[in-house]
């Protein structure tokens, strides 16, 4: 059994797909880090520590895009995992090492409840707690080994990504992300079904 082709960058496939041009119903999924009984609470919602290991990891959150990736992909764990561009050779499927995660109970989450999405956050400046307006970007972060691997970041004022680091504000800012947008939003087979919808080839595919 090899790893599934249609998960690698493919001949004419572009280095970066524009979020933006993804359709209204477009989907992220991911597998929960949890088993399927301990993700959620007694009283039915989503754990938060299905979701994430620290806050700080909701500041490059790894998804994949819901169409070509289905449902049984996330059962996959590529032993590949670097960053592909249109300077890297195509991958054979047959030369992807893998293995299987033990936990593999999908979650959901609609772009369009992340994608541009404002979040507040604040720092300790001369000891004083100061205010700055970020935004949510879901960003398309193709590795060798699956072209429909995507990240959820924040970006600041000046347009650039809050780094995954291990500090105060960047917890608070993390704790925030995961309890306002990602459990809220977030759900799982058991509460809803994902649309159906198509990514144009256009979108992922230069056409001359």
């Amino acid at each position: 059994m090899s790893y599934p082709s249609e998960l690698l960058p493919q001949v004419g496939y572009k280095e970066r797909i524009n979020t933006d041009w993804l359709p209204r119903e477009a989907t992220l999924i991911r597998r929960a880090i949890t088993s399927e009984d301990n993700t959620f609470n007694a009283k039915g919602d989503i754990r938060i520590d299905a979701l994430f290991l620290s806050p700080e990891h909701c500041l490059a959150y790894s998804c994949n895009l819901l169409g070509v990736f289905q449902v049984d992909h996330i059962i996959f764990k590529p032993g590949r995992n670097s960053k592909w561009n249109t300077a890297i050779e195509l991958p054979n499927p047959n030369d992807i090492p893998y293995s299987f995660y033990e936990h593999c109970y999908p979650l959901f989450i609609d772009v369009s409840k992340l994608h541009q999405k404002p979040i507040n956050y604040s720092k300790i400046i001369n000891q004083k707690s100061t205010k700055f307006n970020g935004r949510i970007l879901v960003d398309h972060e193709p590795t060798v080994s699956n072209y429909w691997h995507f990240e959820v970041h924040v970006i600041d004022e000046d347009g650039k990504i809050i780094e995954q680091k291990s500090n105060n504000w960047r917890k608070r800012l993390g704790e925030d992300l995961a309890s306002s947008m990602f459990k809220k939003h977030a759900y799982t087979l058991r509460n809803s079904i994902p649309p159906l919808y198509t990514i144009e080839e256009r979108v992922y595919i230069d056409i001359l």
